[in-house]
């Protein structure tokens, strides 16, 4: 796998002992041998092999289609979400609909209204298309810059109004826009519980096109991709972790622009973060898993930028937090539903496992009857 190469040469080959683990506890816990390459990129991030990882093929082939569903391609239609939670902490303004303009709740928008509904507090907004992949197509727009023609042309999406986010997150990578990635999942018990959290954010906004000074999206100019620095977040204190990780996956202490170490830092409202994207996970039971991208503002306020159930990935978090998803029965899904045991209901705050260094071991594991 050819993000295991980056990671050996800065740690190390992972040992053929780990190596054989990863093999045996994916064709006998996970139902194919093929599920331990991903398993080899979490040894090689965590030092050592750790029972209970979700690959992240696994993930997709079998998790995301029995907890999800059809139900979570709802989430790519942007101009949904706030109608459909009903909740004031997505900061939309308006949608784009046909060419006609609407406010959140569905009700056209005048053509002498459209100014002040959507730079009532802010001199600029953020146009994000409906059904846009990961931040292809995400626009700032001036006030002064934006007339009504210009709305007409832009396709389906919502209108966000722009925001100032917090000063630490100026500190730690300036020009970028830096959200807490927050994932959610839902326990036997019904109600909604965060399992994984982490910062993304950019690298060097010189590499890249910024939209302003305070607006650059880490896109690669030539593959369109996402470049961006993924640093750990204890979903129960809301601490940095002491390494970022590169886009390659190697760790880092410091970003590499601002230079300003992570260990002992604090996400601002970080509680209130969890709290808000529990209760509204819990408004749609159809969907088991969602990535919620927040933004904290300049007052601290927490702010939704958007909420992710078609794909919520979980790698990263597996890898360098992991395993974050234990208790969930997801492992025996590839069984058919006769054969699934029922899960017991884990406890109602079970945060994710910590990033240990530790030297790359095979533990003993019991082969089962």
């Amino acid at each position: 796998m050819k993000l295991l190469r980056p990671i050996e040469k800065q740690k190390g080959r992972l040992p053929r002992s780990v190596r054989r683990q990863t093999r045996e506890y994916a064709a006998e816990v996970l139902g194919w041998s093929g599920y331990a390459d991903w398993l080899q990129v979490y040894a090689a991030v965590a030092g050592e092999f750790r029972e209970g990882w979700i690959p992240g093929n696994y993930y997709s082939q079998m998790v995301l289609p029995t907890i999800n569903r059809k139900a979570g391609q709802i989430s790519s239609v942007r101009s949904l979400s706030r109608h459909l939670f009903r909740s004031p902490h997505f900061p939309d303004r308006a949608h784009v609909m046909n060419g006609r303009l609407i406010s959140p709740s569905f009700r056209p928008i005048p053509d002498d209204a459209w100014e002040r509904t959507l730079f009532r507090h802010s001199s600029r907004v953020v146009f994000k298309p409906d059904g846009g992949r990961e931040s292809s197509g995400v626009m700032l727009l001036d006030a002064r810059t934006l007339d009504r023609d210009r709305l007409r042309k832009l396709p389906d999406g919502t209108l966000q109004e722009f925001v100032v986010q917090h000063e630490l997150f100026d500190r730690i990578a300036p020009g970028f826009v830096t959200t807490l990635r927050i994932t959610t999942v839902l326990h036997p018990h019904g109600q909604a519980r965060a399992r994984a959290a982490f910062l993304r954010t950019g690298i060097d906004p010189n590499q890249h096109a910024p939209q302003a000074a305070d607006f650059c999206i880490p896109l690669n100019r030539a593959t369109g991709e996402l470049e961006e620095l993924y640093i750990p977040v204890s979903a129960e204190t809301g601490c940095l972790g002491a390494f970022g990780y590169l886009p390659d996956w190697t760790e880092t202490e410091r970003h590499p622009v601002s230079g300003i170490m992570f260990a002992g830092l604090e996400i601002p409202a970080f509680r209130e973060a969890v709290s808000v994207v529990e209760k509204l996970h819990n408004r749609i039971p159809h969907v088991g898993c969602i990535g919620w991208d927040v933004a904290i503002s300049r007052q601290g306020e927490v702010r939704l930028l958007e909420w992710n159930a078609r794909l919520p990935a979980i790698t990263f978090a597996e890898a360098a937090m992991g395993p974050c998803f234990t208790g969930l029965g997801w492992e025996h899904l590839w069984r058919p539903p006769e054969q699934r045991p029922v899960p017991a209901t884990p406890p109602l705050q079970d945060p994710p496992g910590n990033k240990v260094k530790a030297p790359m071991t095979a533990k003993a594991r019991p082969k089962p009857a």
